[in-house]
């Protein structure tokens, strides 16, 4: 089996790095995602855990946001 790449820090701080690239990664695809459908809101399934994730783009400015219903899941905005 193919070995990864090596983050460094303890085992907590490499999960927490894992854990926020997950959340970049997870953010971009939705972004991509309602770009495609041409949707500047709605809601989808997120792709981290499943449920339901609000998404919209700011009309003022075309900033894009997204909030997962799940607590501590993704929820970000550029």
């Amino acid at each position: 089996m193919a070995k990864g790449r090596q983050i460094a820090g303890t085992v907590e701080e490499q999960v927490e790095t894992l854990l926020c690239e997950l959340k970049v990664f997870g953010f971009a695809a939705v972004k991509e995602i309602a770009r495609l459908r041409g949707q500047l809101s709605g809601t989808m399934p997120c792709p981290m855990c499943g449920n339901d994730l609000r998404f919209g783009t700011a009309p003022s400015n075309n900033h894009f946001r997204v909030c997962c219903t799940r607590d501590g899941c993704l929820k970000a905005m550029e």
